[in-house]
């Protein structure tokens, strides 16, 4: 765990901003690169994907639209916007380190906060109040996952704090703090 005053000063007045004036931070941390990379592979792989297949769109369209009419010109550029996702999702891992600098998890005495920083600031707020379900993995070297499903059964709402360190733990705090949660310890 770190520190309040060990963040950049950017995140220290992000996180005051958003607390209540009665509210305290039980609980604060990031995922590493590493485990945000591993996160990534599964996307990355999709990614490569959409790459094959937009070139193979565009070839295979382009060769057609030079035997019909001109009015087939704008067929093969329909593969573009399938490439640029392609190459997006597959540059994923590479972004890791960048993107663990703008992620950051809290947990209140009221409610868990997932915040970033950067182009697209965004900011998720689950309510001491709300009910869920909680998934745990833990590795060998006491990170793990954090898997929560918000909402009805039908389609719950899957929301992951990635590769955090002392994940028990966290999941402690987390069971004071929501009183609704359900988790069942697997050992």
């Amino acid at each position: 765990m770190i520190r309040i005053d060990e963040l950049p000063v950017e995140w220290m007045e992000k996180i005051r901003s958003k607390l209540k004036a009665d509210e305290t931070v039980l609980w604060y941390g990031r995922p590493s690169a590493e485990g945000l990379r591993k996160h990534y592979k599964i996307p990355a792989a999709g990614g490569v994907f959409f790459i094959v297949f937009s070139i193979l769109w565009i070839v295979g369209a382009s060769f057609q639209a030079g035997r019909t009419p001109a009015s087939d010109f704008w067929f093969p550029l329909i593969g573009i916007p399938f490439l640029l996702i392609g190459i997006f999702l597959s540059l994923l891992p590479m972004q890791a380190a960048s993107r663990v600098n703008r992620m950051m998890y809290v947990v209140t005495d009221r409610r868990l906060l997932i915040m970033g920083m950067g182009v697209f600031v965004s900011r998720l707020t689950i309510d001491g109040r709300e009910s869920f379900s909680v998934e745990v993995s833990e590795r060998g070297d006491g990170r793990g996952d954090v898997s929560l499903h918000v909402g009805n059964r039908k389609d719950p709402t899957r929301i992951q704090l990635i590769d955090i360190p002392d994940v028990k733990s966290v999941v402690e705090i987390m069971e004071k703090v929501f009183p609704n949660m359900k988790y069942e310890d697997p050992t």
